[in-house]
């Protein structure tokens, strides 16, 4: 997914997640976001946690590479 919106910060610094983006990633009230400065950029990166990953069914361990 490749979106660019404008938002405006609020009261205390807050930010507003467009709805179609937040739909889009499945990000709901209580999701955990790693918030990260990189090159003057702030990037939000979803949290999966190992009760999230498994409910959508997926492994939440990295599998080990094989040789």
């Amino acid at each position: 997914m490749s979106l660019a919106r404008q938002i405006r910060v609020g009261k205390r610094r807050t930010i507003t997640i467009p709805e179609s983006v937040a739909e889009g990633l499945g990000i709901k009230e209580g999701t955990v976001l790693e918030l990260r400065v990189e090159d003057n950029k702030i990037i939000l990166v979803l949290v999966r946690d190992a009760i999230t990953l498994s409910l959508r069914g997926e492994n939440s361990q990295k599998s080990p590479s094989r040789s």
